[in-house]
């Protein structure tokens, strides 16, 4: 997406021997982010995770690899906007951690009832595309997710952020790999090929990286790329 940064020295996970030659080079970037930071166009780099189970703990396991500051997501508001954090921003990530409570919102004005809202999702409308979306570099999609819900995002809420000037988001890594899912994946991918670039003005997706867009990682069978 046009950026050198540390991370990209981190080969995929079927390119080590074991999960812990892996945390190393994560580690490795990690060191090199304290050092000589990210490109200042990128921070304050904020990585929202959804979720807080198995897959987002496993995922999180890793990125806590990194250096990293914990934002709130009633926060989120606050942080500067993309290309004018400070020295100390690009030196580490944030990490934002969000659950139901914060991507809904009782249609009735009512305060989030966690029982209810698994009960009767039918009242509660989203609001992750507005509180959440827009202040977003990358979102990490790791929750349980089925059609009773309401989505986190679709491809209508990515367009109108682009044409308001939000265009924060660069990538996507839906772990949950959900047809139609909570996020607006356009098609799987797979450890060979992982990215597509899905351009939000043009509805269009490409397999050129070099293309403009947000960046989505799909890979529906990624358990198996790790050796055991």
């Amino acid at each position: 997406l046009g950026y050198s940064t540390p991370l990209l020295h981190i080969g995929s996970s079927f390119m080590y021997p074991n999960l812990e030659e892996a945390q190393r080079a994560v580690r490795m970037a990690g060191d090199a982010i304290r050092q000589h930071g990210l490109p200042a166009a990128l921070c304050p780099f904020i990585a929202v995770f959804t979720g807080t189970g198995n897959v987002t703990k496993g995922a999180l396991d890793i990125f806590k690899l990194l250096p990293f500051e914990m934002v709130d997501p009633a926060d989120l508001p606050k942080m500067r906007e993309p290309g004018v954090g400070s020295a100390q921003d690009c030196r580490k990530l944030y990490l934002c951690i969000t659950t139901a409570e914060h991507m809904v919102r009782n249609k009735n004005g009512a305060p989030f009832n966690k029982g209810q809202y698994y009960r009767e999702p039918d009242q509660y409308e989203p609001v992750f595309q507005n509180t959440v979306l827009p202040y977003s570099t990358v979102i990490v999609n790791c929750m349980y997710w089925d059609a009773r819900f309401p989505k986190l995002f679709t491809q209508d809420d990515i367009h109108r952020h682009v044409m308001q000037g939000h265009d924060r988001l660069l990538g996507v890594c839906d772990i949950t790999c959900d047809a139609d899912g909570s996020v607006p994946t356009r098609q799987f991918t797979s450890i060979e090929h992982p990215f597509f670039v899905y351009n939000a003005l043009t509805e269009k997706t490409s397999s050129c990286l070099d293309d403009p867009g947000v960046l989505f990682h799909a890979v529906d069978h990624l358990p198996s790329e790790l050796p055991r």
